[in-house]
């Protein structure tokens, strides 16, 4: 991945939005969001799974929840 962002960015073609499934645990790929989508998204997850299911201390272990 970071050869692939040097080449971006010696071609000046470099955006810091990552493709989630590329990012790692150091990164924060929803920050490319901006903060009132990220707002909305953190709502919707809490409608939509109110029990934290498919949050870290839930079923979903994986890597970036939103919250």
């Amino acid at each position: 991945v970071q050869r692939a962002i040097d080449a971006a960015q010696k071609a000046g073609k470099h955006h810091p939005w990552l493709y989630i499934n590329y990012a790692s645990k150091d990164q924060e790929p929803f920050s490319g969001y901006g903060e009132a989508n990220l707002r909305r998204l953190r709502d919707i997850q809490k409608r939509m799974d109110p029990q934290g299911i498919f949050m870290s201390t839930g079923l979903c272990r994986g890597y970036f929840k939103l919250i």
